[in-house]
């Protein structure tokens, strides 16, 4: 084979390799955002053992007397038991971020952060980060 042959067939295959990883990582994504998408408000959803519903799956609570902090509810992808899991994360108030769950679990998933960046996290559309730096939620 010759020299030009050679770096030919080198670019086509690192041009394949690069291909795949791309319609992986694609497949990837777009499989998050399928599992995003069919939470609804008629999902059923659990916190531990127990069936809650939230009060939605996106959307904010203005402050009132009610809801001193407001409150805001999101749909993000969370680690649980082993396994990437699409969920509706709601955060209260004092760092307290509760967790929906599709499928009941051994115990809630929910946790308390007490960093001071938290609103960095509102939103975001994985809490795997941030459930590592906080403290189980008792409930």
């Amino acid at each position: 084979m010759t020299k030009q042959k050679k770096t030919t067939t080198l670019f086509f295959a690192i041009l394949l390799i690069l291909t795949g990883v791309t319609f992986t990582y694609n497949k990837s994504q777009q499989e998050k955002e399928n599992s995003l998408n069919k939470l609804t408000s008629k999902t059923t959803f659990y916190i531990g053992q127990q069936k809650r519903q939230p009060a939605m799956v996106e959307g904010e609570f203005p402050i009132d007397d009610y809801h001193p902090d407001g409150g805001q509810f999101w749909k993000t992808m969370l680690t649980v038991n082993g396994k990437k899991q699409a969920v509706v994360a709601y955060y209260e108030r004092m760092g307290i971020f509760t967790i929906y769950t599709t499928e009941p679990t051994d115990k809630s998933q929910g946790f308390i952060y007490s960093g001071l960046d938290y609103k960095d996290y509102l939103g975001k559309k994985d809490l795997d980060d941030l459930k590592s730096k906080s403290a189980p939620e008792s409930q």
